[in-house]
């Protein structure tokens, strides 16, 4: 009797013989951890860099009072500094200047600042080591981060150029400011000097507080809610950093879901490949079955077979993930070119933990593409796989259409289910259960299909309708994976589509004008006076 499997015959061969199909299947699992890997490394570098930004400009802050555009007037930092709880109150100018040089810039960040209460609010917005401290209050002095300097090509003590209220500003470089890192590109000025420069005398747009010890923050928001300025907003730093994400969470989301479809394809490319192996070896496994090859031999040869197909594609799925990371970060930014997140430094920042997951996860589902094939396989009885043509009434006799119409009245259902904290779960979940229906319902819709056909006079077209209509359940198999993969091209351009035609329609909600001006590319920019109405009488 036999007790081991011949290895050469069971697993190495079949796949050898089958070396297109394989590598195929390889490289299907390798595609869908990739990307699952890639978009999952950049979802996490994005909203930790950009938090981790928040909090090293607001330094010590407990609370920020933060307004967009223009800002509010500078009384309200006189107002908050002098109320009851607060330590320490900073105000800042924050905004965009267009590069003139060097060309071909961009915009640069540049937040102004008071240096004595920055200081004192421990933001690490002073350069270090300056032979004269107050050379920070002239209007003509910069101070870059790391990532600024490198972005633009410049150093310590060279000169820049920028766009300030539409006249051409040109600052020399002070400083280089410590201790930022990752934290994006922007520049510090003396916030008069940039009030003078931008037009903006009198107003800031961020005031950061700490409290004295003792005070409660949740009882200074409950105090100053109903005394805020029109269109500002009084939060800690920590949650501005959550409404980023938040903002940019179902976006995120949607992009995981998409990587998990294409690692979804990936397994149904192993169960085509090693399906179609199995019918071509059944006849084999069949006849050790007779000699003395147990069931769970059987499963176990078939899911070494899933395994070898699964482990190079995981394996090569995780460096090529990594690529794709770096790539999306260098070109797109942390969010695939959204706009969620402004910082245009990402450095990626390895996450061995979530690379185990997803190695783990591409050979899971290599595993799980190999499991159907493995268990019919041991569940034939060998006298009746030994027969031509048994694997085709094997096909019939597992046909469960109901379980696919059942999936699909689930998948219904999910679909018109609402969102659960934003997200729509059961939607996935939908998705999920129209990819499991097809299981059930491709072989009996293409028995169907190629019955409405009439057979052609053509030999060769004849024979290939006679083979589909006699073997459904194989011609299923080997369109599963394509249905499959047509898929994950539909759920991409949908999603797209969606994401595009939501900010559309939101956008239409909000700006209800037909013909929007603005002044040049500095949102901080103004009409001159009387443009308005010279607009009206056009």
């Amino acid at each position: 009797m036999i007790t081991r499997i011949p290895w050469q015959a069971a697993i190495w061969r079949p796949l050898r013989q089958r070396s297109g199909a394989s590598m195929l299947a390889i490289i299907g699992i390798a595609l869908g951890v990739a990307l699952g890997l890639a978009i999952a490394l950049i979802n996490i570098q994005a909203v930790s860099d950009f938090s981790t930004g928040l909090r090293r400009l607001s330094g010590q802050a407990d609370l920020a009072l933060t307004a967009p555009g223009r800002g509010f007037s500078e009384q309200w930092y006189v107002r908050l500094s002098m109320a009851k709880g607060v330590a320490v109150a900073t105000p800042e100018i924050r905004l965009q200047a267009p590069v003139l040089y060097p060309a071909s810039k961009g915009m640069l960040h540049i937040l102004g600042i008071d240096a004595f209460q920055a200081a004192r609010m421990g933001q690490p917005l002073l350069p270090f080591n300056l032979h004269n401290p107050l050379a920070m209050l002239r209007p003509d002095r910069i101070a870059l981060s790391s990532a600024a300097l490198a972005h633009l090509g410049l150093r310590v003590g060279d000169t820049l150029t920028l766009d300030a209220d539409g006249q051409p500003r040109t600052l020399r470089i002070i400083g280089e400011l410590p201790g930022m890192g990752d934290s994006g590109a922007f520049g510090v000025m003396d916030i008069a000097a940039v009030q003078w420069l931008w037009g903006q005398v009198g107003a800031v747009n961020q005031v950061d507080l700490r409290l004295r010890p003792g005070t409660s923050t949740a009882d200074f928001l409950a105090q100053w809610r109903d005394h805020l300025p029109v269109g500002a907003v009084l939060q800690s730093p920590a949650q501005q950093g959550r409404v980023a994400a938040d903002a940019s969470r179902a976006y995120r989301v949607n992009l995981l879901v998409l990587s998990l479809v294409a690692l979804f394809t990936g397994a149904f490319l192993v169960y085509s490949t090693l399906a179609m192996g199995v019918v071509r070896q059944r006849q084999q496994l069949a006849l050790l079955r007779v000699l003395g090859l147990r069931r769970r031999e059987v499963v176990l040869a078939v899911l070494l077979q899933g395994m070898v197909l699964g482990l190079p594609g995981a394996l090569l799925g995780l460096p090529l993930g990594v690529l794709a990371a770096r790539l999306a970060l260098a070109r797109m930014g942390g969010d695939l070119g959204a706009g969620y997140f402004s910082a245009t430094a990402l450095h990626l920042q390895w996450h061995p933990g979530l690379m185990l997951i997803f190695f783990v996860a591409g050979l899971g589902a290599a595993l799980t593409g190999a499991f159907l094939p493995a268990w019919e396989t041991s569940r034939a009885t060998p006298a009746l796989a030994l027969r031509a043509g048994a694997e085709e009434q094997g096909h019939q006799q597992r046909q469960h259409p109901w379980i696919g119409l059942l999936l699909l009245g689930l998948a219904l259902a999910g679909s018109l289910a609402p969102a659960i904290h934003g997200i729509p779960y059961l939607a996935y979940g939908a998705v999920a259960c129209l990819l499991f229906a097809l299981l059930f319902l491709l072989a009996p819709l293409l028995r169907g299909l190629t019955r409405l056909f009439p057979l052609p006079h053509a030999p060769v077209w004849r024979l290939a309708l006679e083979q589909l209509r006699g073997a459904p359940g194989r011609a299923a198999q080997s369109l599963a994976a394509v249905v499959v993969a047509f898929s994950l091209v539909v759920a991409m351009a949908v999603m797209v589509g969606s994401f595009r035609d939501s900010v559309a329609n939101w956008l239409t909600e909000i700006l209800r004008a037909d013909l929007y001006v603005q002044a040049g590319m500095n949102r901080d920019a103004f009409l001159p006076h009387g443009a308005a109405q010279q607009l009206c009488a056009l």
